[in-house]
């Protein structure tokens, strides 16, 4: 089955609190990073970074983990049961039976095979692909390169490096976002008068 995750398109809302996107190989699509255990059982409470949980997190689905800590613990897991909680996911993998193994699994990123998701629509696009475009100014002048891309509440932030050293942050919002070139890896943008003096 086909999924959809975190996507955004100028002028659309995607995310919850702020906390950085970390770069990912291509063929690899973050959904989501645990923050701790829940309950006894094994279960995993995860900040979800999908805007589709329902189709993502299904049952019998196989979840890929990676991060600091991953070492010696299983590289997938097996879904088996799903539900939210606030804005963040309750998990309960096949993999994972008690408390003690699933606090070693705190911070941990999970992530499914590109292949596996359903490409954006026109307009919207996978938070991940906009990292490293250059950016510019409408009438062309160069701004930095997307370094980060931070989630949080109401829009994503580009996370835009200076050439001159420092970092810009950029509301990813149709107001401030005058077009994205993905084949041309450039995002123009119009931002607010003084931002560029920050």
């Amino acid at each position: 089955m086909s999924a959809s995750p975190s996507r955004a398109s100028a002028g659309r809302a995607a995310g919850r609190e702020i906390r950085e996107m970390a770069a990912q190989p291509t063929q690899r699509v973050v959904v989501g990073t645990v923050r701790r255990a829940h309950g006894l059982a094994g279960e995993l409470l995860v900040a979800l970074d999908t805007d589709f949980p329902d189709v993502v997190f299904t049952e019998g689905r196989v979840l890929g983990v990676e991060g600091p800590g991953a070492t010696g613990l299983p590289r997938t897991l097996t879904l088996v049961g799903a539900r939210t909680h606030r804005s963040d996911g309750i998990l309960r993998f096949r993999e994972i039976q008690d408390r003690t193994l699933a606090e070693r699994y705190r911070g941990l990123r999970l992530w499914v095979e590109r292949s596996e998701l359903v490409e954006p629509s026109e307009g919207e696009y996978f938070l991940h692909d906009l990292e490293g475009m250059e950016v510019r100014l409408v009438d062309g002048s160069p701004v930095g390169r997307v370094g980060r891309v931070y989630e949080a509440a109401g829009s994503p932030y580009l996370g835009v490096r200076r050439e001159e050293g420092g970092e810009l942050l950029v509301p990813f919002i149709g107001v401030f976002v005058e077009d994205v070139d993905a084949e041309a890896g450039v995002i123009r943008i119009r931002p607010p008068a003084g931002l560029l003096e920050l």
